[in-house]
C-alpha cells in the first residue's frame, strides 16, 4: 500500500481479487479520504473480502471534481475532509454523476449526519470502527450503480428512439386496446392531426376522432388477428376531412401490462386527389376518343341528308317546302351539336367572338319561365353593367340552361330558383382559394336552388362524365362534365356549394373583356383596402383553407384573428374574448352549430355582437335567414380581400 501526500491524486492499487456481477474489470473506486492511515485501514478491510477494485484516492475538492471528469463505479468518502465535507462531496457527485454510488465511511459524525446523508441520496453509511459490513456495502452500493447505468442508457435510447419517432413524418400513437385511451403521441401526429401531444395523451381514440367509423373493425381486427392496415377517414382539430392510410399492429408487453396498439398513420389525402384527378383526365381521353368516333360518323350519317334535302327543295312544289325547312334546319342543328361534341372530347376549335351575356341569359330565363313547373319559383338577376365576355353563344347557352335543368330535377316539390349575373374582380387572395383561376376581372353567373342538395361525395363526382344521381332514362350523365369542359375551354372555372337539404349554388367564372377601368392589384401590398386598427376578429368555417387565407389577409391589414371550426367552437371562443372580439364572421353551413344557430348563441352571450355572414349558397336565397337573425351584412362566397375588408371596416365604423 503506498502512502499518499495531501490534496494528491494517488493510485492506491489493483488487487487480485473477483469481479461482480455485471463487471467484466476492477471495479474502480473514488477515495474520498485525509488520513492515510485510515485510508490503509479501510482499503485493507475491503480488500479481505477478495473483491476486485481499483482505488484512487483524493482529499480536497478540486481534485475530486477534477477526478469526476473520469468513470468511476463508487465513491467512499469520509465526512470532514478540508475545505468541505462529506454532504457536499454527495451533492457535487450528484450534480456530475448521479448514477454513481456514495458510501459515507467516517468516525466522528452523529446520528443526525447519517439521516441527512441517506435522504440525500447516499448509498450506505459505516463507522471507521465498525467496517465488518464494508464489503456488503460496497458490492450492494456497486450492484445499484450498475442498475442506475442500465436505467440511464435505457432511458438516453427511449429519447433517441422518440427523437426519431417525433422526426418521422408520418403520425405514430400508442394506445391500450382495452380502455383505447392515447399513451405516446408523435410530432407527426401534432401536425397532421392539431391536437399536440399533451392534449391528446390519456383521451379515448372515439374523443381525438369522433366519426372514425371504423374504429370498432380496427379493434376488433386488432383483438382477433393482432394487425390491421387500411385507410380511414378522419377530421383533424378544425374538422377538416382527412383520408389517413393506417397500419395497426399490437406492441409486444410483459405479463401483466395491459395490451397496447401501435398505429402508423400517413395523410394521403393530396395524394388521392391527384390520383383521381389523373384517373378522371384519363376517363375524359378515353371518352373524347369514343366521342370523335361517334361524331364522325354522325357527320357522315347527316351530310347526305343534308344534302338530299337541299336536293329535294329545287325539284319539289311548295306544298313541301316547310316540311324540308324544318328537316333542313334540324339537320344544320344535328350538325352544330356533332361540332359540339367534338370540341368537348378533342378540343376542336370553335369560334370565340365578343358577346353580351345578358342577351344570351336573357334567353335562359325566358325559356324557364316559359317550360319549368310553375310551381318553381323562378328570378332573374341580371347588371345591366355586366362585362362582356369572349366565347361562344351557343355554348354559354348550354351551360346555364344544364344547370337551370339540375336545379329544377332537384326541387321535384317546388322551391326557388335564382339565375344572376354580375361582375367580379378576382384578386390574389381569391384565386389562391381557387386554384387555376387568374387575377383579373370576371363575369360571375350564379345559379342557385333551394332544392334536396348534395352529398360531399356526390358532390366530389357530379363532374365525372357518365355519372348521374337520376334514374335510369333520366340523365345521361354528360352535362355538368360538359359544362365545364366548355368553361375551361373559355378560360374559366365552376364553384360548387351544396349541403344536404339546403339546396345548391353553381358559380361560373368567366374572364371579361373590354374592362379597361378594371385594373386588378398586384397583391396585398398595392390594394388600397381599408386597414383595421389591431381589433381581434373571429372568423368561423368548416374550411380550412378559407380559415388560412382569411386570417393571412386580416393580420396583413391590421387585425388579430381567432379561428373557429364550427360554431359551437366560435360561441365558446368569443365567450372567452367577449371583451376583445370587434367583430365576428361566420359562415351560414356548418357542422355541430349551423350559422343561424350560432347567431343566436352569439346574441345571447352579447346583445350587442358584431355579426357578418357569408354563404357560397347564393345571397338572394339566404338573405332571409341573416335578415331574420337580424344581421344585416352579407358577404357571398368565395369573397376577395376587398368585399370582406370594406364589410369589416363598414361594420366596425358604423355599427350594424
Amino acid at each position: 500500500m503506498r502512502v499518499s501526500t495531501p490534496h494528491i491524486q494517488v493510485p492506491l492499487g489493483r488487487p487480485e481479487g473477483y469481479a461482480l456481477p455485471g463487471f467484466a474489470r476492477a471495479a474502480r473506486v473514488l477515495f474520498l479520504e485525509d488520513n492515510p492511515i485510515d485510508a490503509d485501514l479501510i482499503v485493507r478491510e475491503a480488500e479481505q473480502t477478495g473483491l476486485a477494485l481499483e482505488w484512487t484516492r483524493v482529499d480536497r475538492e478540486g481534485d475530486f471534481l477534477a477526478a469526476l471528469e473520469r468513470e468511476f463505479d463508487l465513491v467512499l468518502s469520509d465526512y470532514g475532509l478540508p475545505g468541505f465535507d462529506g454532504l457536499q462531496a454527495l451533492e457535487l457527485l450528484k450534480v456530475r454523476r448521479p448514477e454513481v454510488p456514495f458510501i459515507l465511511v467516517s468516525g466522528s459524525v452523529g446520528e443526525e449526519v447519517a439521516v441527512a446523508v441517506m435522504k440525500l441520496g447516499a448509498a450506505d453509511y459505516l463507522l471507521k470502527d465498525r467496517l465488518g459490513r464494508l464489503g456488503q456495502a460496497i458490492r450492494q452500493a456497486l450492484a445499484q450503480g450498475a442498475l442506475r447505468r442500465e436505467q440511464r442508457q435505457a432511458e438516453e435510447r427511449i429519447r433517441e428512439q422518440a427523437e426519431m419517432l417525433n422526426r418521422a413524418q408520418d403520425a405514430i400513437l400508442v394506445l391500450e386496446v382495452a380502455s383505447r385511451r392515447i399513451r405516446y403521441w408523435n410530432q407527426g401526429a401534432v401536425r397532421a392531426y392539431g391536437w399536440s401531444g399533451p392534449e391528446a395523451i390519456g383521451r379515448t381514440y372515439a374523443e381525438v376522432f369522433p366519426e372514425a367509423g371504423t374504429q370498432e373493425a380496427i379493434f376488433q381486427a386488432l383483438e382477433s388477428t393482432g394487425e390491421w392496415q387500411g385507410e380511414v377517414r378522419l377530421a383533424n382539430r378544425r374538422g377538416a376531412k382527412l383520408l389517413i392510410s393506417s397500419h395497426a399492429s399490437l406492441l409486444p408487453t410483459r405479463a401483466g401490462e395491459p395490451a397496447q396498439a401501435l398505429f402508423i398513420d400517413r395523410d394521403v389525402t393530396a395524394q388521392r386527389s391527384l390520383e383521381l384527378q389523373f384517373l378522371r383526365s384519363q376517363r375524359m381521353e378515353s371518352l373524347g376518343t369514343l366521342a370523335g368516333g361517334v361524331a364522325h360518323d354522325l357527320n357522315n350519317v347527316l351530310a347526305p341528308i343534308l344534302m338530299g334535302v337541299q336536293l329535294l327543295r329545287t325539284e319539289l312544289n311548295t306544298h313541301y317546302s316547310t316540311l324540308l325547312a324544318t328537316m333542313e334546319a334540324s339537320c344544320l342543328r344535328g350538325a352544330g351539336l356533332v361540332k359540339q361534341v367534338l370540341a368537348f372530347a378533342r378540343g376542336v376549335d370553335i369560334e370565340r367572338r365578343p358577346l353580351n351575356p345578358l342577351e344570351t341569359l336573357a334567353e335562359v330565363a325566358k325559356v324557364v319561365r316559359e317550360t319549368f313547373p310553375k310551381r318553381i319559383e323562378f328570378q332573374f338577376e341580371g347588371d345591366p353593367g355586366a362585362w362582356s365576355i369572349l366565347g361562344d353563344t351557343t355554348q354559354l347557352h348550354q351551360v346555364v340552361m344544364n344547370l337551370c335543368v339540375n336545379a329544377r330535377d332537384a326541387m321535384p316539390d317546388g322551391g326557388q330558383l335564382l339565375l344572376s349575373v354580375g361582375n367580379l374582380m378576382v384578386d390574389e387572395i381569391f384565386t389562391g382559394l381557387n386554384p387555376g383561376s387568374k387575377p383579373g376581372p370576371h363575369l360571375l353567373i350564379q345559379v342557385a336552388d333551394t332544392g334536396t342538395g348534395m352529398t360531399p361525395e356526390v358532390r366530389e363526382r357530379i363532374f365525372d362524365p357518365f355519372y348521374t344521381t337520376k334514374e335510369a332514362g333520366h340523365g345521361t350523365g354528360l352535362g355538368l362534365s360538359t359544362s365545364l369542359a366548355i368553361v375551361q375551354s373559355h378560360g374559366g372555372f365552376i364553384n360548387v356549394y351544396s349541403e344536404p337539404g339546403r339546396g345548391t349554388t353553381f358559380k361560373v367564372y368567366l374572364p371579361a373583356v373590354g374592362t379597361e377601368r378594371a385594373v386588378v392589384p398586384a397583391g396585398p401590398n398595392q390594394a388600397k383596402h381599408p386597414r383595421g386598427q389591431n381589433q381581434l376578429i373571429l372568423i368561423a368555417d368548416d374550411e380550412e383553407a378559407i380559415l388560412q387565407v382569411a386570417q393571412k389577409t386580416l393580420e396583413h391589414f391590421g387585425y388579430r384573428v381567432l379561428l373557429a371550426a364550427h360554431g359551437a367552437e366560435a360561441v365558446g371562443l368569443y365567450a372567452q374574448h367577449r371583451g376583445e372580439i370587434a367583430a365576428v364572421l361566420t359562415d351560414m353551413e356548418m357542422p355541430i352549430l349551423d350559422g343561424p344557430s350560432t347567431i343566436m348563441a352569439l346574441q345571447a352571450v352579447d346583445p350587442e355582437v358584431k355579426i357578418i355572414c357569408s354563404s357560397g349558397l347564393g345571397t338572394g336565397l339566404n338573405l332571409s335567414k341573416v335578415l331574420a337573425a337580424g344581421v344585416t351584412d352579407f358577404i357571398p362566397k368565395p369573397y376577395t380581400a376587398e368585399s370582406m375588408l370594406t364589410t369589416l371596416a363598414r361594420v366596425l365604423g358604423g355599427g350594424r
